[in-house]
């Protein structure tokens, strides 16, 4: 990660704000990463705030955007604050715009959510206090343990997720009780960011930070994963080659560390 090098003087993106102040101190950073998501974002921030129980000044939304479509418009148009919007002219893929994400962003703690109304949003201000009142690195919102679940997913879908969770936890996360490694749904204590280099392969970022940060304390929160409202999935079948590929480079960074 490229901490400390502003965005605005890269060739590849541009960082705008709505009402943002970047030297105040702000508790929670949210990343929302968007690719086409026109027909979504607008209702996810909207819930976002409408959720909320702490003061949206206390708070920041970066959005990460590298859309071809009206999604840089629509983010542009509404008047939250604290509302930012990380536009790149190419596309990155969906880790690299959290990351970039995480590396203009000033809350003490980072959460990362989707666009595309899968994740809750209530959900993810659980998130917040279950970090702060436990004083925990990474919390996890999760799947596969009491109170989660998901939505209508096909059994052959169910069977993949699982099959590919179990080869997260066997190959890289022996010994560390996680349920939901695979989750893209997160809260991290800022400082565990630092000076720590992120390169996914694919968008398991969740996976990567598990990995490398060596986390001192993580706690999972059960939610159930929804159905997508509007749009349509970025999931593609090469989404499971970049996984296995995501894997064998995180066993060859374990095995060096």
């Amino acid at each position: 990660m490229n901490q400390g090098v502003p965005l605005e003087n890269r060739d590849d993106a541009a960082a705008e704000a709505s009402g943002a102040d970047s030297d105040s101190q702000l508790t929670f950073s949210i990343v929302i990463p968007t690719y086409n998501e026109e027909e979504s974002i607008e209702t996810t921030l909207d819930a976002i705030y409408e959720a909320s129980p702490i003061p949206s000044s206390s708070f920041e939304i970066i959005v990460a955007d590298e859309s071809d479509d009206r999604t840089p418009e629509i983010i542009r148009n509404l008047e939250y604050p604290n509302l930012r919007l990380l536009r790149f002219d190419e596309h990155k893929g969906l880790a690299a715009s959290v990351i970039e994400g995480f590396s203009v962003s000033n809350g003490t703690y980072v959460g990362v959510i989707d666009a595309d109304g899968q994740h809750p949003p209530e959900s993810l201000f659980q998130l917040l206090e279950q970090a702060t009142t436990g004083d925990h690195d990474i919390v996890v919102a999760s799947r596969y343990i009491e109170d989660g679940g998901i939505e209508n997913w096909s059994r052959f879908r169910k069977l993949v997720s699982v099959g590919a969770t179990a080869i997260a936890q066997l190959s890289l996360l022996r010994g560390v009780d996680v349920r939901d490694p695979l989750s893209g749904f997160f809260i991290v204590r800022r400082p565990l960011l630092a000076d720590l280099t992120l390169n996914p392969v694919g968008y398991k970022i969740l996976l990567e930070l598990l990995v490398k940060a060596d986390p001192d304390s993580v706690v999972e929160v059960g939610y159930v994963f929804r159905d997508r409202a509007e749009g349509t999935s970025n999931l593609t079948s090469s989404s499971y080659i970049q996984y296995l590929l995501h894997v064998g480079k995180l066993v060859s960074h374990s095995l060096r560390h």
